[in-house]
């Protein structure tokens, strides 16, 4: 009896293991894998596109989905023997040509001219494919090269209207909304991006900034550090906590500050913007000789950095040595060369002079800073301290 049922455990287990699920269809591998390619997901996307390859390794979307995997990854000369191979298949491939587009347009920093030949490609691939979406958002992105942000919409809100939950043209079409200060369209197509994943550094970085400029500081650095804990490989992680470290110079939480910007400069030393949000931070809290070791630091690097000279004449102004302080001004002022028209320059040597007391040229310096702003707030400042001096004015 036990051996009956070993057998029939056996012949059980025999019938199971030949019944293999059905394999997945070519239209599911494609569409699986060209959302993941999207998404840069370029281990999982090859597996789909390589089970497909092997299932009909003549099909030209096959091809156009493989050399748009060569291209993501940096290997050209295989992205343009799939593209080839698939156009010779059938010239009128929409998915070919705006393969060899793609091919292009990454390929733009090699030669300028690849640009111009990615836009020739996807303007092909869409004069055989009207509802090629991937192809309008991509010649969308070539207008934003070109800075030609109009146009670029034009583009993008087509791919858009084509497929809506396009993550590329998506982020694309917020990016340029930030760019026309129009922040709250820009956060609305950013969020429909993030309702699509919400893990895509680039598309919460913009989010972030959207949140920044809208005064929404907070909610704004808790974005950034999900940009941070979702992951290691972030090439900017610089830029990221200078961010954060600027958020909190506008709540006014200075250490706060400092330690996002120690660590945006402990990810890069030479990280320009976080040495100059770092020196606005410790000038704020009175540290006027570490503000000071800071602005060396930049000044060291970047020598004609006249605004570094402009923070060391304030800071020598706070330490009461004006004679210093009128010779970084000084310094500042010949770097800056034809800007002389500068609001900042202007009002630091308007006060240096004032508390020289020599009142008359520190009256000239403000009113050439009321001449130099168009902010009406900049204006009544100068001329706030115009009017202090009248009475002291020969």
């Amino acid at each position: 009896m036990r051996n009956l049922l070993l057998i029939v455990s056996v012949i059980l287990l025999s019938i199971i293991g030949g019944c293999k699920p059905p394999s997945d269809s070519m239209p599911d591998l494609l569409n699986r894998a060209d959302k993941l390619l999207t998404r840069d997901s370029l281990d999982s996307a090859f597996k789909l596109i390589d089970s497909a390859y092997k299932l009909d390794s003549l099909n030209v979307n096959v091809l156009a989905l493989k050399s748009q995997y060569y291209t993501k990854s940096g290997r050209y000369d295989k992205a343009k023997y799939y593209v080839e191979r698939g156009l010779s298949i059938d010239n009128m491939s929409s998915a070919c040509w705006y393969a060899q587009g793609l091919m292009y347009l990454y390929k733009e920093n090699e030669d300028v001219t690849y640009l111009l030949e990615a836009r020739g490609c996807f303007e092909q691939a869409i004069a055989l494919d009207s509802k090629n979406y991937k192809a309008f958002s991509d010649l969308g992105y070539y207008y934003i090269e070109k800075d030609k942000l109009d146009s670029a919409l034009i583009f993008l809100m087509k791919s858009y209207k084509i497929d809506s939950t396009y993550i590329d043209a998506l982020a694309n079409i917020g990016y340029i909304y930030f760019n026309k200060e129009k922040y709250d369209k820009s956060i609305e197509f950013f969020k429909r991006a993030l309702d699509l994943d919400d893990a895509l550094p680039s598309v919460l970085n913009g989010y972030a900034k959207c949140l920044t400029q809208l005064g929404k500081y907070e909610e704004s650095n808790r974005t950034y550090n999900e940009i941070l804990n979702g992951t290691s490989k972030i090439d900017d992680r610089a830029v990221l906590y200078t961010n954060m470290g600027r958020n909190f110079i506008k709540l006014a939480l200075w250490t706060r500050a400092l330690n996002f910007l120690n660590k945006a400069l402990e990810a890069d030393t030479s990280y320009k913007e976080a040495y100059i949000a770092q020196t606005e931070v410790l000038y704020n809290i009175g540290r006027h000789k570490d503000a000071m070791e800071c602005i060396d630091k930049l000044i060291k690097m970047y020598p004609l950095y006249f605004q570094g000279y402009m923070q060391k004449g304030a800071c020598y102004r706070y330490m009461k040595s004006y004679d210093e302080s009128l010779k970084m001004l000084k310094k500042a002022q010949e770097l800056a060369k034809g800007l002389e028209a500068n609001y900042t320059l202007n009002m630091e040597l308007g006060r240096t002079y004032e508390a020289l007391k020599k009142y008359d040229t520190a009256y000239k310096y403000y009113q050439q800073a009321v001449s130099a702003t168009n902010s009406v707030l900049e204006s009544d400042l100068a001329t706030a301290r115009i009017g202090i001096l009248l009475g002291k004015v020969k």
